[in-house]
């Protein structure tokens, strides 16, 4: 298939099946009006991807199959990015009195991508207090109690070591990303 050809099959694709695509992304998105562009963006990737596959697709017995299934894909896969952002950005209000999940998004992320200096700059950032109760909840995965009874301080104590703890890294983070934010518009 030539560049011409693939052009008009996708341009007939995109005319035919746009709707229903959308459709189907925004219910992922549980019909949320502040979705609406993310729906969009994930129809349009998947008509990129579309085009990366354009050979292959014209041959598919059922390209509506094909499509909804990657667009189902990348919507659900935005859906699960848009929850983890707000894990790791959700405030803690300082009156919670129900146990808080030590092991948060915070910590895996930062284990998970192995974000060594970040790490090492955050310890220089925390009180000595705040790095007991890190190497405590996040490397030895001890709940509130135990690490409350191991430091010497409440139950207490540790969730507002945890607030100040999420606190520092948000900020931490924050500073990264407009570093790079900065340097790509350079």
């Amino acid at each position: 298939m030539d560049d011409k050809q693939r052009k008009t099959f996708l341009d007939r694709l995109y005319r035919k099946y746009y709707r229903s695509l959308f459709n189907k992304c925004f219910a992922v998105f549980d019909y949320r009006p502040e979705f609406r562009q993310l729906a969009e963006d994930c129809v349009q990737e998947t008509f990129v991807r579309a085009l990366k596959e354009a050979d292959t697709l014209e041959e598919h017995p059922e390209p509506l199959f094909w499509l909804l299934t990657t667009c189902s894909h990348i919507a659900m896969s935005e859906r699960r990015k848009l929850r983890r952002r707000r894990q790791i950005a959700a405030p803690v209000s300082p009156d919670v009195q129900e146990p808080i999940d030590p092991r948060d998004a915070i910590a895996d992320w930062i284990a998970a991508d192995e974000l060594l200096d970040t790490k090492e700059q955050l310890m220089a950032e925390l009180t000595p207090q705040e790095r007991q109760v890190y190497h405590a909840v996040y490397e030895k995965g001890l709940p509130a109690r135990e690490t409350a009874e191991q430091i010497g301080t409440t139950e207490g104590g540790v969730y507002s070591a945890l607030r100040r703890i999420k606190k520092k890294i948000l900020r931490l983070f924050l500073s990264i990303f407009l570093w790079i934010a900065h340097r790509a518009g350079s």
